[in-house]
């Protein structure tokens, strides 16, 4: 036997402990985890929406008693004062689109329903209890019908061909489709 053959078998044997000791570990690190199943992966999921809804009830419990007396500017106050304080919160923006749908505000209300959309993907996705779907297919309807007769006629401007790309990004993610 020559000196190649002896590296090599060395070589061998090193790389079958490694492999042995890797594997120990990797056995080791998954057997202490608890095992799950997809039932309780659905109850903790439906557990963290039950969470979230008690939660927003909460936080927009002011907003949505003005939004039903139809006090609309009392309504966009609380809510700049809710998107200033907790900036992260997507309903914020699905009620700041409501709103401005129902003052006639068609370009703004699908600006704030597609930064909705971007911050929380579930507002689309047709088995989440989050969807707001036909809400937000019935802004788009109008939206596309508004904002194309504006571009046909040429009289678009910037901001009219800004909204009908907002309400095409809209419709792709109601279709389905990603970003």
């Amino acid at each position: 036997m020559d000196w190649l053959d002896k590296i090599n078998i060395t070589a061998i044997a090193l790389l079958s402990l490694v492999t042995v000791g890797l594997m120990t570990q990797h056995q080791l690190t998954t057997s202490s985890k608890p095992a799950t199943s997809k039932v309780d992966v659905i109850k903790e999921k439906a557990r963290s929406y039950d969470l979230q809804f008690e939660k927003e009830a909460k936080i927009y419990k002011d907003v949505i008693t003005l939004k039903n007396e139809e006090k609309y500017p009392e309504a966009l106050a609380k809510l700049e004062e809710i998107k200033t304080s907790r900036p992260g919160l997507s309903r914020t923006y699905v009620h700041l689109a409501d709103i401005n749908y129902k003052t006639k505000n068609l370009p703004q209300a699908i600006l704030f329903y597609r930064t909705a959309v971007e911050m929380e993907a579930e507002y689309v996705d047709k088995k989440s209890p989050l969807k707001i779907g036909m809400q937000i297919k019935e802004v788009v309807n109008e939206g596309k019908i508004v904002f194309e007769k504006a571009i046909s006629s040429k009289a678009a401007d910037k901001e009219t061909r800004q909204a009908l790309k907002n309400v095409y990004y809209l419709q792709r993610r109601l279709a389905g489709g990603c970003e």
